[in-house]
């Protein structure tokens, strides 16, 4: 997963001038953004920072991106009627997190898996996000003994609201 929080950012958000904390800082830096970015397991449900997916399908029809916010296909291959893999063309757009065919388009003849590997997340991570972050590592820094977990997530989620993707 990628990083999207620095050492000496968070430092200077919880005004720490030394290094003696910092195995811990990189710890709980670890945690945060786990807790908030993983795109499986994370609060959000969605890449924060750009990371790259690759999803089988067993049919065009059945295409639907886990991560679609901020996708960006970088090929879609298919197993033609020769058994012999193909590049599918500039013949589609990606609208949601579905592929469409373009206009006086067809799909080809294709053969199980139909493979997209994409990318997702932002090129620049919402300082909403990493405010959120700071936060979290405020708390589990400064109250770590006596952190309450419900409450500590019910304010994250909170503060990532307008950010959070819900499944269906």
């Amino acid at each position: 997963m990628p990083t999207f929080l620095d050492l000496n950012e968070v430092k200077a958000y919880l005004q720490i001038s030394h290094s003696d904390d910092d195995a811990m800082l990189a710890q709980l830096i670890d945690a945060a953004e786990h807790y908030i970015a993983d795109p499986y397991d994370g609060i959000l449900g969605r890449p924060v920072s750009v990371q790259s997916f690759t999803e089988k399908f067993s049919s065009f029809s059945d295409v639907a991106l886990a991560f679609p916010d901020n996708a960006a296909i970088a090929s879609v291959t298919y197993i033609d009627v020769d058994n012999a893999t193909q590049t599918l063309g500039d013949i589609y757009t990606l609208d949601g997190e579905k592929i469409c065919l373009n206009s006086g388009e067809t799909w080809p003849s294709a053969n199980a898996p139909i493979t997209v590997q994409y990318s997702a997340g932002y090129a620049v991570v919402p300082a909403q996000i990493k405010a959120a972050a700071h936060y979290y590592i405020a708390v589990m820094f400064d109250q770590r003994h006596t952190v309450d977990p419900k409450r500590l997530r019910e304010v994250i989620a909170a503060m990532l609201a307008g950010y959070r993707r819900v499944g269906l």
